[in-house]
């Protein structure tokens, strides 16, 4: 009976081992399943976070290039209205363009209207500006020229260029006028009369046979002022009243030529224009930083019924002791051409 008894007592031991056993890979498993449920919460937190953030960086970049768009937008849209440096931009919703308005100087508006430009001349009107001594141009640009950002930014590009180039011509207008008066300065003072005048004009005859006047003939003259856009030239025509001075001023671009690529480099366009008038450098001299031609360089121009020089050259004027003689020279005999 003792080893009845033994065994019976090693049974129950083992069968508590085994419980004991039982219940420590159920507390294991329980808490394996713990940790598994925690780091799948944790894995799914994670996949919350990365694709909150996913879709943070989507919405960011959504917003970034919307803004971006409408900075865009906001810079090149609008066509600058009103006005700037003399040009006057408005939009005339009825017609469906803009309407820009500046002084008729051909350097300022040559890139804005014309052949392959977006723009075309609608008329031209006199200046309220009473120093103005051309008329107005209007120039229309249909609003489907200005279509999409590169169309504003290149219609906008040109009208700043047209206010750059026009404060450019005014200020060289200015200049230009100051030298042009300081060389007749000693006739001034004698009591003449300075009178601004611009290329020679042809008397003619209408179909109804009044007088009228057109682009066209020549004089002599002496140079007294040289620009980029203007040339300044005192008319030695002997006809002209003794109490008086006429300066022709003179554009420029009827004499340059774009066959010959005088427009290639904006920038040597002063050289350019010496050149096409036959000037050196032995013909000026310098004052400051600007240089000036001498006194007594005398050209000789002739303009075409467009209004072109077809032909500048040296000229010689003989001194004349008696302007009021009987001999009349060819040019310009009727005084009233020399008010034109």
């Amino acid at each position: 009976m003792p080893k009845v008894k033994d065994t019976i007592k090693k049974v129950v031991a083992a069968i508590s081992d085994h419980q004991q056993e039982q219940k420590l890979l159920t507390e294991g498993v329980s808490e394996l399943k713990g940790t598994v449920k925690k780091v799948v919460a944790a894995i799914s937190d994670h996949q919350q976070e990365q694709n909150l953030l996913t879709e943070g960086v989507a919405d960011i970049k959504e917003k970034v290039k919307k803004a971006t768009s409408q900075k865009v937008e906001a810079k090149h849209e609008p066509i600058m209205l009103g006005e700037k440096e003399g040009v006057n931009v408005v939009k005339n919703e009825k017609e469906g363009r803009y309407e820009i308005t500046l002084p008729n100087f051909y350097d300022a508006h040559f890139d804005l209207a014309g052949k392959s430009k977006e723009g075309v001349i609608i008329g031209y009107s006199k200046s309220e500006n009473k120093e103005q001594k051309v008329q107005n141009v209007t120039i229309a640009i249909p609003f489907d020229a200005v279509k999409g950002v590169e169309g504003q930014r290149e219609v906008s590009r040109k009208i700043n260029q047209t206010r750059v180039t026009l404060k450019d011509i005014n200020d060289e207008i200015a200049n230009l006028d100051m030298t042009a008066h300081f060389a007749v300065n000693e006739e001034a003072m004698l009591g003449k009369k300075i009178n601004s005048r611009g290329i020679p004009k042809t008397e003619f005859r209408d179909e109804d046979g009044k007088s009228q006047w057109r682009n066209g003939g020549f004089f002599k003259g002496e140079i007294v002022a040289v620009g980029k856009y203007f040339v300044v030239a005192k008319d030695t025509n002997p006809n002209i009243p003794q109490d008086q001075i006429i300066l022709r001023k003179l554009e420029t671009n009827k004499i340059l030529d774009f066959k010959k690529g005088d427009y290639e480099v904006p920038a040597q366009r002063y050289e350019v224009v010496k050149a096409r008038l036959g000037l050196s450098d032995t013909d000026f001299k310098k004052e400051g930083n600007s240089e000036v031609i001498k006194p007594g360089v005398m050209k000789y121009f002739a303009y075409d019924e467009n209004g072109r020089a077809n032909k500048i050259a040296s000229a010689y004027t003989k001194p004349q002791a008696n302007t009021n003689q009987a001999q009349q020279p060819k040019q310009n005999q009727n005084e009233q051409a020399l008010a034109q």
